[in-house]
């Protein structure tokens, strides 16, 4: 009988992220995962969509303008956030090669 090889523990999430990208990180970062480089820029587009998700709630609950009431009605500030964070991610998720999984939140 073959000896059974313990499984390595998969690396260890960095703080701050939401449920959701502590989901997508067990899901990218294999246990195993010794790639420091890689793993940084994970935790990075991990952030980036977290980011991007914090400013869609303030455009949620704020509205798409700001201003008003006398003032010069703009977009909501939070809407740029919103876009550089997401295009960030895509970026940071396309480097690693991970754009095309299916475990992938882009219905968001």
């Amino acid at each position: 009988m073959l000896p059974i090889k313990p499984q390595p523990a998969p690396p260890e999430a960095p703080p701050g992220l939401s449920q959701r990208s502590l989901d997508l990180w067990a899901h990218f970062a294999p246990p195993g995962e010794k790639e420091a480089g890689r793993r940084a820029l994970l935790a990075e587009a991990l952030r980036a969509l977290d980011r991007a998700d914090q400013a869609r709630a303030m455009v949620d609950t704020d509205g798409l303008v700001s201003g008003g009431g006398g003032k010069i009605a703009r977009a909501h500030p939070a809407l740029r956030i919103e876009r550089e964070s997401r295009a960030a991610f895509a970026k940071l998720l396309q480097q690693l090669g991970l754009d095309q999984d299916p475990a992938l939140p882009w219905e968001t």
